[in-house]
């Protein structure tokens, strides 16, 4: 077989469930055993998925199928939060940690949604003038976004992937718990310490209270959310900085000051290397805040659609910003597209910093593990029943080639898709 033509042939045989209507070929000579190894390949069968391969050298697809149909992103999602947050704030050091408003020896201080503040994987620690004793310090709780995202499984709660949305989030809104060489179980807080409860059964939470439970702990650090209050916000505080923190009860005053700070990438890249849900979410709820002066991530979401996304093939259905929602639907053709964009804005070196490595990084780093090693650089997105991969891999020739794998309606594990789309894009690296 000497042309991609033979091999889509086949393809369509073995009951892929695309029609020809939505192939296209681009590409002559592709080898014979990557068509002898899709004939053989079972597991794309019966199930709903859309894949492009294309050339941003020549600035042309290589192949598609189902370039247009929607499918669930999942965190691919976070390449279009990726793109916004780069759009808005082009500064790295131009995120405001809080904000504050002094008045003789009273601290008022008020959120803006940044994840960063006491988080136990970053160093942004409190700012001296906020621990020092001669201040009364007041919290501004006027801001209060929804908790959970539209189209979040409610079930997720005591999962790190599901931390609550809060306008002043503090230790990353999740509990964390280590367990020392003598068994001993501590944590980042006293409160979350005094708060565990030895019962039957793995790290768990309480549906409605902060209460933690387990008699075993199977890794050395657990991080479990926990449920937001302004009262436990303002118990938080009062811990950390060893003094009392009191309400703020009128407006907050507009003349206030912004403490900035420089996490911009660094919290992007852990968005985006480790697929940090609660960093996404929490980084549109600044953007709101900021920009828009309100909690709606929704209204962030719009403007962003308008400003950065309003040229894409297909309109996106875009409901938050990990990816956690159901609701969200995009497509192969928009990711790519998405990948073109953010090219464009920062530059493909600059870009590859924030994505995952094949075999070394974050959510790559059991994937393409095997030898010989492929240098392939890329977004993964998975939940029940749906596997998305999207990224850069480097062919055998030397060329830079991108992708976009969308899965979608598979019975079978996501771990057994994971390994299928492996086992294909390494023949793409072997045959191009």
């Amino acid at each position: 077989m000497k042309s991609l033509l033979g091999l889509l042939f086949i393809v369509i045989s073995l009951n892929f469930n695309v029609s020809g209507s939505h192939i296209q070929h681009f590409k002559k000579n592709k080898p014979k055993r990557l068509a002898k190894t899709l004939l053989k390949d079972s597991l794309f069968a019966n199930h709903h998925f859309g894949f492009i391969l294309f050339n941003p050298k020549k600035n042309k697809s290589v192949l598609e199928i189902n370039p247009d149909k929607y499918f669930t992103p999942a965190s691919n999602t976070k390449l279009l939060t990726l793109l916004t947050i780069l759009g808005e704030f082009p500064n790295s050091d131009s995120l405001t940690l809080f904000k504050y408003h002094k008045a003789g020896d009273s601290l008022i201080v008020q959120g803006t949604g940044l994840p960063s503040l006491l988080h136990p994987d970053f160093n942004d620690t409190l700012p001296e003038f906020l621990t020092q004793k001669k201040n009364h310090i007041f919290l501004s709780q006027e801001n209060k976004p929804k908790r959970f995202g539209d189209g979040w499984a409610w079930d997720d709660y005591p999962y790190q992937i599901s931390a609550e949305i809060s306008d002043f989030p503090i230790y990353g809104n999740n509990a964390r718990f280590t367990r020392q060489e003598n068994g001993k179980i501590t944590s980042v807080n006293r409160i979350f310490r005094d708060s565990i409860t030895n019962i039957s059964g793995p790290w768990a939470r309480n549906e409605k209270k902060n209460i933690f439970h387990t008699n075993k702990i199977k890794r050395d650090t657990t991080d479990i959310p926990f449920i937001t209050s302004n009262e436990l916000t303002l118990a938080l505080l009062s811990d950390t900085l060893k003094q009392s923190v009191q309400p703020w009860k009128a407006d907050f005053p507009k003349s206030a000051s912004h403490f900035k700070t420089a996490v911009r990438d660094t919290l992007l890249k852990k968005m985006m290397i480790d697929s940090d849900n609660f960093i996404a979410e929490q980084l549109l709820l600044h953007l709101a805040i900021e920009k828009y002066d309100t909690t709606a991530i929704s209204i962030a979401i719009d403007s962003a659609v308008s400003k950065h996304f309003a040229d894409l093939k297909n309109q996106p259905v875009w409901r938050d910003g990990s990816g956690l929602s159901r609701y969200n639907l995009n497509t192969p053709s928009n990711i790519i597209d998405t990948y073109l964009m953010l090219e464009r804005l920062i530059g493909r070196k600059k870009l590859l910093t924030y994505l995952a490595k094949g075999g070394e990084t974050g959510t790559l780093k059991k994937m393409f593990t095997e030898e010989p090693r492929i240098e392939i650089f890329g977004k993964t997105g998975s939940m029940s029943n749906n596997f998305v991969f999207s990224g850069y891999l480097l062919t055998k020739k030397g060329e830079t080639l991108l992708f976009c794998f969308m899965n979608t309606h598979f019975s079978h594990s996501v771990s057994e898709m994971r390994s299928g789309v492996e086992r294909i894009l390494r023949l793409v690296h072997q045959s191009y």
